[in-house]
């Protein structure tokens, strides 16, 4: 731990610090007087530190507008903001906070690996965490640490309804029915898929793949990892990563793929370069408003069904175990989940309320699309979401699949995942000692 915490301080923290004063310099963090702090008595006004995700949906200004009603509607509280210097590095961001005793008070979002790390979360009060969904909730010991803010139809596929119709072709119920609609697209001089390489190649094996295919074969598939009475260069996952890569083999993803950034891959989808590509819900509006035809969705079907889709919960809110101001960080949860700041939250990522309260607003066509095809299917929870697997193997196997889509070997790659994995649940079990 003390060499990764080396490696990764100088250039993760000192943007914690900018991301701080700059939200305090815009004005959103300067609201309020002195009042009675967490003790009850007479003190300074009370400064949280609360840390978010900044990007295109939610920038800054969205995220100051939060801060500001909160500060106007609790003037002892002050909020000084900081935001993630890389949403793709979050996880890494906030473990080393964490290692270097830097967390902030309260946290939305990055969460998915530290929170099954004991000691790093307050417990949150049975009066918060009895409003949502228990399915929603990981619970270690029969308590809640953190609570999800959406439910989103996770990485599955998206594709040019236009091209579909041109060439009669429907969503496959079956992965034999996928290879046919690949093959046909391909003989008539289409891609049938696209991708950006530059880290996320492997988005469809590392989540609707693994997810659908595991669950058809055993819906105990997390729990068996786990105990190793299966392993990941076992024959059930070297079977479906075969499948993954040989997809690529057949030049099934266009030409370029292996090198494309996110938004050169969603502008060659809207200019009709590709028939497919795989995303989550939280990019619904992107590609409803963004395509200059109408984006249909499907789930990637399993060998032989086509009755599942993957779900994550996500965005997590947690308190820290070390915060100096318990009630007032809680505080703050609460108004994150009262239902104006709830519906402004979930409403930019297209997500679905995990509360028990339905929290409802205008959607774009394609994720309304997607919520009623959905509905009369089984949701299962994306394998990169599974909370059994040991904090560290969403990065690990999400470079395992990239390893794949490069053209790596599939033995050696699987190999080196279960041998690092083998490591990850030895150190997880004798933390729990």
């Amino acid at each position: 731990m003390k060499t990764w915490v080396k490696t990764m301080v100088s250039g993760m923290l000192v943007p914690v610090l900018l991301a701080g004063c700059s939200t305090g310099s815009s004005g959103s963090t300067d609201k309020g007087a002195s009042s009675t702090g967490s003790s009850g008595s007479a003190s300074k006004q009370v400064e949280l530190t609360f840390l978010y995700q900044m990007d295109n949906k939610r920038p800054q200004a969205f995220w100051d507008s939060i801060v500001n009603d909160f500060q106007t509607k609790n003037p002892n509280i002050k909020i000084k903001g900081m935001s993630y210097p890389d949403v793709a590095k979050k996880g890494d961001y906030i473990k080393t906070l964490y290692a270097t005793g830097q967390m902030p008070d309260v946290t939305l979002a990055g969460l998915e690996d530290i929170k099954l790390l004991d000691g790093v979360f307050m417990e949150i009060p049975d009066k918060i965490s009895s409003a949502f969904e228990d399915t929603a909730l990981y619970k270690r010991n029969g308590k809640v640490y953190t609570l999800p803010t959406a439910k989103y139809i996770m990485l599955d596929m998206f594709y040019n309804t236009e091209i579909f119709k041109k060439y009669n072709l429907s969503p496959p119920k079956t992965w034999e029915e996928f290879l046919k609609l690949c093959q046909t697209l391909k003989a008539n001089g289409v891609n049938p898929l696209i991708e950006a390489g530059q880290g996320v190649s492997g988005y469809m094996l590392h989540n609707p793949l693994m997810t659908i295919m595991l669950n058809e074969l055993d819906p105990d598939y997390p729990q068996k990892l786990v105990s190793g009475q299966m392993k990941f260069n076992g024959p059930e996952v070297t079977a479906i990563a075969t499948r993954f890569q040989e997809l690529w083999k057949a030049g099934y993803y266009q030409d370029g793929s292996l090198s494309f950034t996110e938004p050169q891959k969603q502008e060659a989808f809207f200019k009709g370069s590709a028939a497919m590509l795989v995303d989550g819900q939280f990019n619904a509006a992107l590609y409803a408003q963004g395509a200059p035809f109408k984006v249909g969705w499907f789930p990637l079907p399993a060998m032989k069904s086509s009755d599942m889709y993957p779900v994550m919960y996500g965005d997590d809110v947690g308190v820290s175990a070390k915060t100096k101001h318990p009630e007032e960080s809680m505080k703050l949860v609460e108004f994150l989940f009262s239902d104006d700041i709830y519906k402004k939250i979930i409403a930019p990522m297209s997500a679905t309320n995990t509360t028990k309260k339905q929290i409802t607003y205008e959607q774009n066509y394609l994720s309304v699309d997607m919520n009623n095809s959905s509905a009369k299917l089984k949701p299962k929870l994306s394998f990169m979401k599974v909370e059994s697997f040991p904090s560290g193997t969403t990065e690990l196997f999400r470079s395992t699949a990239q390893e794949i889509a490069y053209g790596g070997d599939v033995k050696k790659a699987l190999d080196q995942m279960e041998s690092k994995f083998r490591q990850l649940v030895e150190a997880q079990n004798a933390q729990k000692k």
